[in-house]
């Protein structure tokens, strides 16, 4: 695409992610997991803030805390997973108990 008043200068698209994109979570991340499978064109924050809304809607739950491959400054990353769609939408099992009566002693 060239500029119309100087046909020597190129105009070039900004480079920004789609508003609204859609991020497909594996069944086990972290945060800095999914900033390097998006080649950082996502912001962190970003990211994070989509992680919240799963866990809030209950399709993602903390799993643990996992220790670098190599050493570095600051605390351990938090390791998320997606919930078992079949835990999630089994029904709660109930059980019938016999309560002794006067009349069963």
């Amino acid at each position: 695409m060239t500029n119309t008043d100087n046909p020597t200068k190129t105009v070039v698209k900004a480079k920004r992610i789609k508003y609204g994109f859609e991020l497909i979570f594996p069944k086990q991340f972290t945060i800095r997991d999914l900033v390097r499978v998006k080649r950082n064109t996502v912001k962190a924050i970003t990211i994070r803030s989509r992680v919240q809304r799963a866990i809030e809607e209950g399709t993602v739950v903390e799993a643990g805390l996992k220790e670098p491959a190599r050493k570095r400054r600051g605390r351990k990353e938090t390791i998320y997973r997606l919930v078992d769609e079949q835990v999630a939408e089994a029904p709660v099992a109930t059980v019938d108990v016999a309560v002794p009566t006067a009349t069963n002693w």
